[in-house]
Formats: C-alpha cells, sequence, structure tokens
C-alpha cells in the first residue's frame, strides 16, 4: 500500500491527466452540452459522456481510497452509480447556465464556465467525502490551513478572471472593428479562444489540486490493512517504486483511451500540431533591413478521420539588419489564402527624400541614419513629436489605410492637427471613397467601426 503523500501524488497526476485527457478530446471548457447550442454534435455528445463517466468513476475510486475509515463505509457499486448520477445532474445544471449566460451575456461565458468547473470539482468532493461518512475531524490546525488553501484556490481563481475582463475587451475590439465573416476574424478569435482554453485548463487544474489537497488534510483517513498490506515491502525504495508503476499505468491507460477515442470519434480531437522554419539570408553589408529566421506553430482539431482545421496559429517574424537579429514579432498567423499579402509583408515607401516602411498593420519603422526603429502601431500616440513619423502617418492616411488612422489620429491631433481634421470629420459622416474600401490594409476592416471613432473625436 503507497503512504498517504505517494497516494496524494497520484491522485494530482490523475486530475491533471483527465483535465488534459478532455483538453486533447474537446475545446475546452468541460462540458456535456456545448454552449453554442446551433452547434451540438453527437459525436461530441458522446465524448463528453464517456469523459464525464470516467472522471465521476475515477473520483469515486479515490474517495474511497482517501475518506472511507472503515470498510463498511466504503462505497460500493450500485452506490457508486448513484453518486455518478448526482455528479452527472450537477454537471448538467452547470451546462444550462452557461447556455442562459451565452444567449444573454455572450461577452461573459468564459469567465462563467471557469468559475463553473471549479464549483462543480469542489461540489462533487464533498458529496462524495459525505458519502464516505468519514470520522470528524479534530485537529483544528489541520482544518485552519485547509481553509487558507481554500482561500488560494479562490484568489487563484479570481487573479484568473481579472485577466479575462481584459480579454473580455479584446473580443470586443476585434468584433467591433472587424467583419465576423473575414477570416482576419476568424483567426483572431481562434487563436484567442484556443489560448484562453490552455490558461484555463491550467487554472482549472491547479485550483482542483488545491481543493483536493485541502480535503486530504482535513477528512483522509489511514484505512484499515488486510494481511496483504502488512505483508507487504513498505520501504521508502519500494513505496517510490509504486509510486512510479501508478502513473506509468495511468500514462498508459491514458495513452490507449486517447487513441481509442481518437479512431472511433476522431471529430474535434487535437490533430497535427504543425512547426516549420524559414531563413532568409541576406549577404549585403551595407545596412539594409530584411526579413530573417520566421517561425510558425499551427495546432489543429480534426473534424473528421480524413479532414483537419487549424484552432491555433502563430507567426514569430525576425527582422535583420548585417545578418543580425534587430527586431522580433510574434503574430496571429493569417492563414486563409484570401488576406492581401500586404498585410504580412513590409512595404518601403519615400516621402520627401527620406525612407519609411510599414509591415502591414503592426509596424511603422523609421530608417534612422545608423539604425532603424520599430514602432508598433498600438505605441504611436505615445511618441514625441518626429516629423518622419508624422509624414509617414500622414502618407498612409492619405492612401486610405484605417488602421493607420485609427492609431495614428491622436498623435496628429497634437502636431498636424489641420491634416487630421478632415479625415475626422468625413469620417464621422460616414463617408468613404473606394480606393479606401478596397485599401488591402483595410482587410476585413468594418467602416462602421472607424466611423464610430471619428464620432467619438468629433
Amino acid at each position: 500500500m503507497l503512504s498517504k503523500s505517494l497516494k496524494t501524488s497520484v491522485s494530482l497526476f490523475t486530475v491533471l491527466i483527465l483535465n488534459f485527457m478532455y483538453f486533447v478530446w474537446q475545446p475546452y471548457s468541460k462540458q456535456i452540452i456545448p454552449y453554442q447550442i446551433d452547434k451540438i454534435n453527437v459525436s461530441d455528445i458522446i465524448t463528453n459522456i464517456i469523459y464525464f463517466s470516467i472522471c465521476f468513476f475515477v473520483m469515486v475510486f479515490v474517495a474511497n481510497n482517501f475518506f472511507v475509515s472503515n470498510k463498511s463505509n466504503k462505497i460500493h457499486f450500485k452506490k457508486s452509480i448513484c453518486l455518478v448520477g448526482i455528479m452527472f445532474a450537477i454537471q448538467l445544471a452547470s451546462d444550462i447556465v452557461k447556455l442562459i449566460v451565452f444567449k444573454f451575456v455572450p461577452n461573459y461565458i468564459f469567465i462563467t464556465s471557469d468559475i463553473l468547473a471549479v464549483m462543480c470539482f469542489l461540489l462533487n468532493l464533498v458529496i462524495l467525502i459525505n458519502a464516505c461518512d468519514p470520522v470528524k475531524p479534530q485537529n483544528k490546525k489541520r482544518i485552519y490551513f485547509s481553509l487558507i488553501l481554500a482561500v488560494l484556490a479562490v484568489l487563484v481563481l479570481i487573479i484568473y478572471e481579472v485577466k479575462n475582463f481584459g480579454d473580455i475587451s479584446y473580443v470586443s475590439y476585434i468584433s467591433n472593428k472587424y467583419d465576423i465573416s473575414s477570416s482576419i476574424y476568424l483567426t483572431m478569435f481562434n487563436n484567442y479562444k484556443y489560448s484562453h482554453e490552455a490558461r484555463t485548463l491550467f487554472v482549472e487544474t491547479i485550483c482542483s489540486c488545491i481543493i483536493f489537497i485541502g480535503a486530504v488534510i482535513v477528512w483522509s483517513v489511514e484505512p484499515e490493512k488486510d494481511e496483504t498490506d502488512q505483508q507487504r515491502d513498505n520501504r521508502p525504495s519500494m513505496q517510490i517504486v509504486r509510486l512510479i508503476s501508478r502513473i506509468m499505468l495511468i500514462c498508459i491507460c491514458f495513452v490507449v483511451i486517447l487513441a481509442t477515442k481518437t479512431l472511433i470519434l476522431p471529430k474535434s480531437a487535437i490533430g497535427v500540431i504543425e512547426s516549420s522554419s524559414a531563413t532568409s539570408t541576406s549577404y549585403e553589408n551595407d545596412g539594409i533591413l530584411d526579413f530573417g529566421n520566421a517561425n510558425k506553430i499551427t495546432i489543429n482539431r480534426r473534424i473528421n478521420r480524413s479532414s483537419e482545421e487549424p484552432v491555433y496559429s502563430i507567426f514569430n517574424r525576425n527582422f535583420n539588419v548585417d545578418n543580425k537579429v534587430v527586431y522580433n514579432i510574434s503574430e496571429d498567423n493569417l492563414v486563409y489564402t484570401d488576406v492581401p499579402k500586404e498585410l504580412y509583408l513590409t512595404e518601403e515607401f519615400n516621402i520627401e527624400g527620406y525612407k519609411c516602411s510599414v509591415y502591414g498593420n503592426k509596424l511603422f519603422i523609421l530608417h534612422r541614419e545608423n539604425y532603424y526603429e520599430f514602432i508598433r502601431v498600438e505605441d504611436i500616440s505615445k511618441k514625441e513629436y518626429d516629423q518622419h513619423l508624422i509624414k509617414g502617418l500622414e502618407h498612409m492616411i492619405l492612401d486610405g489605410a484605417y488602421t493607420y488612422f485609427e492609431y495614428g489620429y491622436e498623435y496628429l491631433l497634437k502636431y498636424d492637427s489641420e491634416f487630421i481634421s478632415q479625415y475626422i470629420e468625413q469620417y464621422s459622416n460616414g463617408l468613404f471613397y473606394e480606393y479606401e474600401t478596397e485599401n488591402p490594409y483595410n482587410f476585413g476592416i468594418k467602416e462602421e467601426y472607424i466611423q464610430s471613432i471619428a464620432k467619438k473625436v468629433k
């Protein structure tokens, strides 16, 4: 028999594996009925039922190993079926709440899902502990320590949800700015959603493990040892061997279940993870800016056995001068073929004998005498007076690039208000010319969004 500390380690590892299993099988967070009711798929629901069945029976098994003081209180098969049914009911109630939230306040669905996931785990654990009829805890120090752990789990969740409020602003921003049917919006939203799922996996696992440790400290008991347990070699070295063997067994079971599910119900499972790199080497020694090494990571989920779709794609780009990296940018990789090349290439232009460059709607690059200054478009308003930056911005706005108006109007109001005022007036009146609507830098951007910005300034 494993000692309590080693059993706890195995159980915590099991929590990690179970959460990771769902992440590999389905988009997080965990649910039986997807909150996007219009996208319900029979395969996904079957997968979810299988997952929660495995998860709940594992929880019953863990409860039997930690919280049963004598064999008469052990959760037997019939009782475990009832408890699993109760846990399914709790999960379904959670799913119904998500459906309601998604219908009326969809921007808060991710925050709601995170909180409900931790609450469901806590409630299931409480139900299982009560079912084991454990001995009432007497050690007050353990109770206090368990309460500290509970507060820690709440703090972790609160800190994470504060971060999620920032993400809500981001989703609102891209929803307002881009046509939601455009490939640029789909790329940005999918990347955000997948990143959120990965973070939620991490936070939910941490909170669940903290709660479980607190429960073990207060309620766990040493089970009665039978004759086999008494005769077993319980030296520390043998305990570690058993720990490693159980962890390996859990990993093998995970791989077998994962492979079986992917073979029989491939829908939504993580598919191919692609990583590719491109090298661009310049042999010039005259300070010319060029692209250096680039790396692309794309993660796919399966649609069926033969096809997949990207759910996350990030592009890391280096800018080189004389074969030395002078700047690096990580951005959403626009994987769709309809995206104009201007959005992922550098365009150089000459203004009154001075050279500037732009990299899509991401970077404004000033060609200084001995170096290149890279300015993120979002940071333009923070810059001090610079005649070259002013002229470069005006060049892009004259060409009708909306993003340079969006992030450059504040700067120009300070340093060339006469120029920018005419565009504020034009856009606030909803007047957009053909050369502006067809400008490749405006791919997917809604004119209504630009008009709303101009109206606020006016």
